[in-house]
């Protein structure tokens, strides 16, 4: 809902000036299907939805979307998980 909610408060401005860039973030667990996290993928793919959503629809009233969609970072919390990352059945190779 924080998307839906920063958009509800700058999208009336960015249209009154014509222009404006939103930068959103998800994941990609949003775009590629892997297996155990359909909560978190669901969220996801719900802001991916929005991003591109709010760029077709806006773009010719000058407003530009960008969204950003990390594979997985290694933070404390994931600790040695984003090495075993597997996506649509694949280890990834970008996970170290």
């Amino acid at each position: 809902m924080s998307h839906v909610h920063a958009v509800r408060a700058v999208l009336p401005s960015m249209l009154e000036r014509g222009s404006g860039y939103l930068i959103q973030t998800a994941s990609m667990a949003g775009i590629l299907t892997s297996q155990g996290n359909s909560a978190y993928a669901s969220t996801k793919h719900a802001a991916v939805g929005l991003a591109e959503w709010m760029s077709v629809s806006y773009h010719d009233r000058g407003i530009r979307t960008s969204l950003l969609a990390p594979l997985g970072v290694r933070t404390p919390l994931l600790g040695d998980r984003t090495r075993r990352s597997r996506v649509c059945g694949r280890a990834d190779p970008r996970a170290r």
